[in-house]
């Protein structure tokens, strides 16, 4: 199993630009980054893909996580 930490995507965040679709999001996640790309107000936000959520290494990510949080404010 490839280690969440290790993989950059694990988590996404409206910088990263290009929004992907939903099946890489998750539905809540993909609409949150549409709304966002259009211009509309939202609050800071970060999502954690649909692939590191099911990876099953809950310790790599809590670390993306962590790692994540301080970009929100």
């Amino acid at each position: 199993m490839t280690s969440v930490a290790a993989r950059p995507s694990a988590v996404w965040t409206p910088a990263a630009g290009h929004v992907p679709g939903a099946s890489e999001l998750g539905g809540k996640g993909h609409n949150l980054a549409r709304l966002a790309a259009l211009g509309q107000r939202v609050p800071p936000f970060f999502v954690l893909r649909a692939d590191a959520v099911s990876s099953g290494d809950g310790d790599a990510l809590a670390a993306a996580v962590r790692q994540a949080l301080p970009a929100l404010g």
